[in-house]
């Protein structure tokens, strides 16, 4: 106990210590020693309370057969240290009047018990439930029946029971300890109603049975209550399964590129948000060094290039869009025209602004476009560290659940055992 309430203090020290810095990577760690320490703590306070010291009495188990394992501390005059002892504990042993009393008792019960849906013993047409137990009952009981054809052991009907009905007898051997006692019953067993379908199909299955004069073939029957059969091969649809599987797989192929494609724009859109900064940094560097808004894009347009040419170079779409807008405007677009098309193809809000900057920047010149581009990069980078801190707590929280998957295996490791020494 000494050690849960070291861990306590710890926990309230470190809480107190990280009381300015609570992240929820430091709040999830304590939380998983905290629920540890407090189920520790439990399983603690139960073996303190059973390891008390007892007046030499076990109870013994009442079942039948369920001798079981306890451990004990003992303390031998002259010793200065508890041993410890594991003994198998008997069952409880009873005295023949008890023994009487509980085969009495079970019988009673089982004249109700085994019946199940049936009517009465005279009437048996469905499964019987032959238990092999009783709740709350240590008597055990093991079944036998005369005609197994008739009536299993396991309370089936059989399949050949003539209409008349046939008598099986049912008996039982009942065991406590070292008495046993046997119940018999006399029930008779009738056929189950079953459909048109079923009774054609047992009809068709004894003709094919005693039609068994050829050692090779066996002859279909030709005639069923003086109507003739004629008979086919059942097919089994394969083409058509063949058809629905290759259905399935289609729609399933088709969801998947549906998939791909929303991935790879979720993706690109991230790289565009994430490169927005740095581009608009590089715009304000040229800019302010004298080039104007289409040679900008001129001298972007060309570093990209010769960077993609390097082994490792990585695509970067933000880059692509302004390569191929910078190629619109050798082609002959508007340079207005060509900076919206900028902002369309990107389809990032961030990237629409800009754009629009763009193109007021071809009627009001730099020094209008300077001191926006300036405060464009300072909210743009703003964003970016905030969208990194979201993007960190993401991942911490992703990682809640495999550490409660792992402190729920090692509750299960803990608990299991210390439950299994108790009994």
């Amino acid at each position: 106990m000494w050690v849960h309430i070291a861990v306590w203090i710890g926990l309230a020290a470190a809480v107190w210590l990280l009381r300015k810095k609570r992240t929820k990577w430091n709040m999830a760690i304590l939380t998983l020693i905290a629920a540890g320490n407090l189920v520790g703590n439990i399983l603690s306070f139960v073996e303190c309370t059973e390891s008390r010291e007892t007046n030499r009495r076990v109870e013994r188990n009442e079942g039948n057969d369920m001798t079981y394992t306890r451990k004990f501390r003992v303390l031998v005059e002259g010793e200065p240290e508890e041993r410890t002892v594991q003994l198998e504990i008997p069952d409880r042993i009873y005295t023949e009047e008890e023994s009487e009393q509980l085969f009495r008792e079970t019988m009673e019960e089982l004249d109700t018990v085994i019946l199940g849906e049936n009517p009465s013993f005279e009437n048996i047409s469905q499964k019987m439930e032959l238990v092999t137990e009783l709740p709350d009952s240590p008597v055990k009981i093991e079944w036998n029946t005369s005609e197994p054809t008739m009536l299993d052991w396991e309370g089936n009907p059989g399949d050949k029971i003539p209409e008349h009905g046939s008598e099986v007898v049912l008996e039982a051997l009942l065991k406590l300890g070292a008495y046993t006692k046997e119940y018999v019953r006399l029930v008779k067993v009738y056929p189950g109603k079953i459909s048109q379908e079923e009774q054609f199909q047992r009809q068709m299955q004894e003709q094919v049975e005693e039609d068994n004069a050829d050692p090779r073939y066996v002859t279909l029957p030709e005639y069923w209550e003086g109507r003739k059969l004629t008979w086919k091969e059942s097919t089994e649809h394969t083409g058509i399964l063949i058809l629905a599987l290759a259905a399935v797989a289609a729609a399933l192929l088709g969801m998947k590129k549906k998939q791909d494609e929303a991935l790879v724009r979720e993706e690109r859109e991230e790289q565009l948000i994430l490169d927005y900064p740095e581009l608009v940094s590089k715009m304000i560097l040229l800019l302010g060094a004298g080039l104007n808004t289409r040679r900008a894009f001129e001298r972007i347009a060309a570093d990209y290039t010769r960077e993609q040419k390097e082994p490792k170079a990585r695509r970067r779409f933000a880059y692509e869009e302004a390569v191929h807008t910078y190629y619109e405007m050798e082609g002959g677009i508007p340079e207005a025209q060509a900076y919206e098309n900028f902002g369309e193809r990107c389809a990032v809000p961030a990237y629409r602004a800009l754009s629009v900057l763009f193109v007021q920047n071809l009627k009001k010149g730099n020094s209008y476009l300077l001191p926006l581009l300036e405060k464009e990069a300072a909210d743009a980078f703003e964003d970016r560290r905030r969208a990194a801190k979201i993007a960190g707590e993401k991942a911490s929280t992703k990682l809640l659940l495999p550490m409660a998957m792992t402190l729920g295996i090692v509750l299960i490791i803990i608990i299991v055992p210390a439950f299994c020494s108790f009994y």
